[in-house]
Protein backbone atom coordinates (compact mmCIF):
# COMPACT_ATOMS: atom_id res chain seq x y z
CA UNK A 1 0.00 0.00 0.00
CA UNK A 2 2.75 1.99 0.81
CA UNK A 3 4.15 2.27 -3.08
CA UNK A 4 0.46 2.81 -3.94
CA UNK A 5 0.04 5.96 -2.09
CA UNK A 6 3.96 7.22 -3.04
CA UNK A 7 2.98 6.49 -6.70
CA UNK A 8 -0.54 9.08 -5.80
CA UNK A 9 2.18 11.17 -4.66
CA UNK A 10 4.72 11.51 -7.36
CA UNK A 11 1.86 11.65 -9.53
CA UNK A 12 0.54 15.00 -8.48
CA UNK A 13 4.29 16.09 -8.48
CA UNK A 14 4.37 15.29 -11.88
CA UNK A 15 1.48 17.21 -12.74
CA UNK A 16 2.34 20.68 -11.44
CA UNK A 17 6.04 19.74 -13.42
CA UNK A 18 3.49 19.13 -16.65
CA UNK A 19 1.54 22.02 -15.97
CA UNK A 20 4.38 24.62 -15.82
CA UNK A 21 6.17 22.86 -19.04
CA UNK A 22 2.66 23.41 -21.08
CA UNK A 23 1.59 26.70 -19.31
CA UNK A 24 5.47 27.79 -20.21
CA UNK A 25 6.92 26.12 -22.84
CA UNK A 26 3.94 24.95 -25.32
CA UNK A 27 1.50 28.18 -24.38
CA UNK A 28 -1.81 26.81 -22.85
CA UNK A 29 -2.56 26.37 -19.28
CA UNK A 30 -3.97 23.10 -17.93
CA UNK A 31 -4.74 24.44 -14.59
CA UNK A 32 -8.38 24.37 -14.71
CA UNK A 33 -8.42 20.53 -14.52
CA UNK A 34 -5.56 20.61 -11.83
CA UNK A 35 -8.45 20.52 -8.98
CA UNK A 36 -10.12 17.91 -10.68
CA UNK A 37 -7.46 15.47 -11.33
CA UNK A 38 -6.07 15.57 -7.76
CA UNK A 39 -9.09 15.27 -6.42
CA UNK A 40 -9.11 12.08 -8.50
CA UNK A 41 -6.30 10.94 -7.48
CA UNK A 42 -7.10 10.93 -3.75
CA UNK A 43 -10.41 9.32 -4.23
CA UNK A 44 -8.73 6.75 -6.26
CA UNK A 45 -5.44 6.05 -3.73
CA UNK A 46 -8.39 6.71 -0.89
CA UNK A 47 -10.56 3.88 -1.98
CA UNK A 48 -7.32 1.55 -2.18
CA UNK A 49 -6.52 1.95 1.24
CA UNK A 50 -9.72 1.17 2.76
CA UNK A 51 -9.93 -2.01 0.36
CA UNK A 52 -6.56 -3.30 1.65
CA UNK A 53 -8.13 -2.59 4.97
CA UNK A 54 -10.86 -4.58 4.27
CA UNK A 55 -9.31 -7.46 2.39
CA UNK A 56 -6.34 -7.92 4.96
CA UNK A 57 -8.30 -6.74 8.25
CA UNK A 58 -5.76 -4.97 9.66
CA UNK A 59 -4.64 -0.76 9.51
CA UNK A 60 -1.15 -0.58 8.82
CA UNK A 61 0.78 1.56 11.59
CA UNK A 62 2.03 4.09 8.45
CA UNK A 63 -1.74 5.16 8.57
CA UNK A 64 -1.93 5.32 11.96
CA UNK A 65 0.91 7.56 12.06
CA UNK A 66 -0.43 9.50 8.98
CA UNK A 67 -3.90 10.33 10.26
CA UNK A 68 -2.12 11.24 13.71
CA UNK A 69 -0.27 13.84 11.90
CA UNK A 70 -2.87 15.58 9.97
CA UNK A 71 -4.61 15.73 13.25
CA UNK A 72 -1.72 17.46 14.53
CA UNK A 73 -1.54 19.50 11.37
CA UNK A 74 -5.39 20.41 12.22
CA UNK A 75 -5.67 21.33 15.66
CA UNK A 76 -2.19 23.27 15.60
CA UNK A 77 -4.56 24.96 12.56
CA UNK A 78 -7.60 25.32 14.89
CA UNK A 79 -5.76 26.53 18.13
CA UNK A 80 -3.52 29.30 16.45
CA UNK A 81 -4.13 32.92 16.76
CA UNK A 82 -3.39 33.26 13.01
CA UNK A 83 -5.62 30.95 11.71
CA UNK A 84 -7.79 34.20 9.90
CA UNK A 85 -4.62 35.29 8.35
CA UNK A 86 -5.09 34.27 4.55
CA UNK A 87 -1.31 32.59 4.22
CA UNK A 88 -2.88 30.21 6.70
CA UNK A 89 -5.99 29.72 5.36
CA UNK A 90 -4.07 29.17 1.86
CA UNK A 91 -2.24 26.71 3.30
CA UNK A 92 -4.58 24.65 5.35
CA UNK A 93 -7.02 24.61 1.99
CA UNK A 94 -3.77 22.94 0.28
CA UNK A 95 -3.24 20.75 2.96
Amino acid sequence: MKFFVLCAIISMNIFIVISTFTKEVLGFPIEPVYYSTMVGIALITTVFAIYKIIVTQEIPRGLILLIAICLFYLAFYYFSPDKEEKLAKNNILFF
